[in-house]
């Protein structure tokens, strides 16, 4: 018995020696420096390294998100302004060459305009002829371009050109031999001087009749940065109104305005003009009293003569 009994107590030894060894090797490698803690350590280092990883990625997958959406709405807006940019086009399609269009349209209303001139040149010579001379009809150019002019100092008032050579300028265009050809020479040119860069050069060359009819480049320079297209719009639709101008043939060679001519004189004048005038039925109650004792005589009663012949006429004296 005793010799079990100190077998068992030298068992029993081993086995507390043998636990207790696990257990320190077991505290040394859950310990500092240990095989665990230093596993732990290097998990624990992945995992926040992979977090860092994931989050960067995921920060760079938002950017790219948003970089995506940008890249659409850029795609939506350039799909909207393609899709403005061909209505306009079918638009402007629709509307033909607006240029060509605008020229047909100069070149019609140019000739309706000398259409009007010659009719009223026909006119003038008609009425100096039913008056005998004594009244001279003829069409003032220059009154014609009143308005145009009023609305070219308008267009450039402050560029420092002066008022007189403005004056200047439509004097000699009024004397040219076709006023309405040469003021649409002036309008393409003015045209240009408005379509030229800010800081582009003028020469004579490139508006040769401004320079002729009295505005010379260092003017052109000055109002040319005044132009605008709806003010030069505004001034080629003037009407150039030319206008007839009456005068009384006081003397031989010698005319006076008829306005200027005194009540006797017009009323001659008119007479005459009426009694060579044929078809209506003309009725003149008293026409000595009003008639000019100078002019008055022979002449009208040749013409009553005359006008009786193919007009009914009847005189109260």
């Amino acid at each position: 018995m005793d010799a079990f009994s100190e077998s068992s107590e030298a068992a029993l030894s081993d086995l507390r020696s043998s636990i207790a060894e696990v257990i320190e090797k077991f505290r040394l490698t859950l310990g500092q420096g240990g095989e665990v803690a230093s596993s732990s350590s290097v998990l624990t280092a992945k995992l926040d390294a992979y977090d860092n990883t994931y989050a960067d990625v995921k920060a760079r997958s938002s950017a790219h998100d948003v970089k995506l959406e940008e890249l659409a709405r850029l795609e939506r807006q350039q799909k909207s302004a393609g899709e403005l940019a061909q209505k306009q086009r079918n638009l402007r399609d629709g509307l033909g060459n607006p240029v060509a269009r605008h020229r047909e349209l100069r070149k019609e209303l140019i000739e309706v305009r000398r259409e009007r001139t010659a009719a009223l040149k026909v006119q003038c010579s008609g009425l100096s002829a039913s008056s005998v001379g004594m009244i001279r009809a003829t069409l003032s150019a220059s009154r014609g371009f009143e308005a145009a002019k009023s609305k070219f100092k308008a267009l450039v008032t402050g560029s420092n050109v002066r008022s007189s050579r403005i004056e200047g300028f439509f004097e000699e265009l009024a004397r040219e031999t076709d006023p309405t050809t040469t003021w649409e020479l002036v309008l393409n040119e003015l045209e240009s001087l408005m379509l030229l860069e800010a800081d582009a050069d003028v020469k004579s060359e490139q508006t040769p009749t401004l320079s002729r009819l009295g505005l010379p480049v260092a003017d052109q320079k000055k109002f040319g940065p005044k132009l605008t297209p709806d003010g030069w719009l505004d001034l080629s639709l003037t009407d150039l109104a030319e206008v007839p101008q009456f005068e009384y043939k006081a003397k031989e060679n010698e005319y006076i305005s008829f306005d200027s001519a005194s009540a006797g004189q017009q009323a001659s004048a008119l007479l005459t003009t009426l009694l060579s005038q044929g078809g209506t039925p003309l009725i003149i109650d008293q026409p000595e009293d009003d008639l000019d004792s100078d002019t008055a005589g022979d002449r009208h009663e040749d013409l009553v003569v005359e006008e009786r012949q193919t007009t009914n006429l009847a005189l109260q004296t």
